[in-house]
């Protein structure tokens, strides 16, 4: 760990981090984690580039500042730790993209039914495909099947079809 003169040091050299930021981090150098002020300094020259972006950071401050996922969970933790005001969602997203990208991540490989259920209408048959592709886990893609299932058997109950409901929309 870093001694905390060299921290004070790297701080004071960190100008594009805010001072207010700075202060914060300065009175409890022990929680700085390593990288962190060389990545936020990086996060505040890109913010600096887009002045109307402060209030939301877009997705492109985060990966000026970090070019690996363990350098953008730093940052992103030193940034709530030190900086709560700063929006952290864009951040967020880029972090999962990180995750995506992993060497030897699983893919999604929902186990549900190779087709729709039988008593959904036709019309959302094309739509069953694209939700289990799409879902970010297969405990999401079973929970939307079985919700969709629950309103194909009230329509079914209610004796209605999506044709007759449409027609009945335009009237």
């Amino acid at each position: 760990m870093p001694r905390p003169e060299h921290i004070a040091a790297r701080l004071r050299a960190a100008r594009a981090i805010p001072p207010a930021v700075r202060a914060a981090m300065a009175r409890v150098p022990e929680k700085i984690e390593p990288g962190a002020i060389a990545a936020m300094s990086r996060f505040y020259d890109a913010l600096r580039a887009r002045p109307a972006d402060r209030d939301c950071p877009p997705r492109a401050c985060y990966d000026q500042a970090a070019q690996s996922e363990p350098t953008l969970g730093t940052l992103l933790r030193s940034l709530e730790r030190f900086a709560p005001e700063v929006n952290l969602a864009e951040g967020r997203l880029a972090r999962k993209a990180w995750y995506r990208r992993r060497k030897g991540a699983a893919a999604v490989t929902p186990t549900g039914p190779a087709g729709p259920p039988a008593g959904w209408p036709p019309a959302w048959h094309p739509a069953h495909a694209r939700l289990l592709a799409e879902s970010p886990k297969d405990s999401t893609a079973r929970r939307h099947v079985s919700s969709l299932n629950r309103c194909a058997q009230e329509l079914a109950r209610l004796g209605l079809t999506l044709v007759a409901m449409h027609s009945a929309q335009k009237a």
